[in-house]
């Protein structure tokens, strides 16, 4: 019989959560409008569907947390085969779907998500329990009983999402992994090994794929190609110059009018430098750092190895998703689908990013629990 608990709810966590959530909300209908009334006749368009995710996303969060997590230990043979599946009918199957030149969508009845979203929590919950084992047993730093076969399965997963030519989301696992092994306890020594091989996946996977070196050189360069490879970004610096401190007003925005692609999803940020200024950006950049540092404390209290690794994976998957978005936004880092958790629009991201939310309620009701 699955073992239920009541849920509590840390409330600094919350806080900064509902915030990031309300603002994601807003920016999204004042981002999306004009594209929406342009496609579909309603410019509620967008901002309606995501309200459903959210909706649907808070449901998933709590049967999440309801479960205790202890108890998902015994599905991970399971909840591991299912994400592999998936990964592979992306790969090999005519329910694979091309975007923008990536095949990273599964099309099943007119229903479409991003199966990568997905393994993003898989790993994160296998992770944390082969590490709480290999703690216990003593074998986490030994290289052929602990590091190898721990490399190999975060391998698997890499390797899985960059056939589907997601490459943000295959660096975004391996980081992640990386960074739970460092808390874990793994000697820092074993980490030149990862660096190279995480080197190594990067030039493998621009080298496979021209459209990724053309990014790169477009981001090297924006504006000798503006009207090509380097449109985007071009684009974005004249959303966010133009929003100067205090920005233009919410709904003022006016590179959403066709000129800034992408401008509710991956570049909605953009449109928040546009109509809130760098105090808005800021005040974002602050909020997700504040929801890190909420986290790791929460971690840090858990009642066992594999709970604090769950809310520390978590936490810094939000962050680093976040830290990219930021960085490809501004100019930083190479154009690449990353959307900015819990802003941008996306049925996928947020359903699953909500569904990592839970794990950390999860977690945090059993600390309170003691208390």
């Amino acid at each position: 019989m699955v073992k239920v608990q009541k849920i509590k709810f840390d409330k600094y966590f919350t806080i900064i959560l509902a915030i990031i959530i309300c603002v994601g909300i807003t920016m999204i209908f004042s981002a999306s409008s004009i594209r929406a009334l342009e496609q579909f006749g309603d410019m509620y368009y967008f901002f309606n569907k995501q309200i459903i995710n959210v909706v649907l996303g808070l449901i998933v969060m709590i049967i999440t947390a309801k479960i205790r997590y202890q108890k998902y230990r015994e599905f991970l043979i399971w909840i591991n085969g299912i994400t592999i599946f998936l990964q592979c009918l992306v790969i090999f199957s005519s329910f694979g779907q091309t975007v923008n030149g990536a095949e990273r969508w599964l099309n099943i009845g007119g229903f479409a998500f991003q199966p990568s979203e997905i393994a993003k929590i898989t790993v994160v919950l296998t992770l944390a329990h082969i590490i709480h084992v290999k703690k216990q047993d003593g074998s986490l730093n030994k290289l052929v009983q602990g590091i190898f076969p721990i490399l190999a399965y975060i391998g698997l997963y890499v390797g899985l999402v960059l056939a589907q030519k997601h490459l943000s989301a295959a660096g975004l696992i391996l980081l992640v992994a990386v960074t739970m092994l460092l808390i874990g306890g793994v000697k820092i020594s074993y980490f030149v090994i990862m660096a190279a091989t995480t080197l190594g996946i990067a030039v493998i996977g621009v080298i496979m794929e021209p459209f990724r070196l053309r990014r790169i050189i477009g981001f090297l360069d924006p504006e000798a190609n503006a009207l090509g490879d380097g449109y985007q970004i071009v684009q974005s610096w004249y959303a966010l110059g133009s929003g100067e401190i205090f920005g233009l007003g919410i709904g003022m925005s006016r590179q959403k009018f066709s000129w800034l692609p992408e401008n509710h999803t991956d570049y909605i940020m953009a449109v928040i430098g546009e109509e809130l200024g760098f105090i808005g950006v800021l005040a974002i950049i602050i909020l997700f750092g504040a929801l890190l540092l909420r986290g790791l404390t929460i971690a840090s209290k858990a009642n066992d190895v594999f709970g604090s690794l769950i809310v520390a994976g978590i936490s810094v998957i939000i962050f680093y998703q976040a830290t990219i978005n930021f960085a490809v936004v501004s100019g930083w880092f190479p154009t690449t689908g990353m959307p900015l958790p819990f802003i941008s629009y996306g049925g996928t991201s947020t359903i699953i990013l909500f569904i990592g939310v839970g794990l950390i309620y999860n977690v945090y009701s059993q600390i309170a629990e003691k208390k």
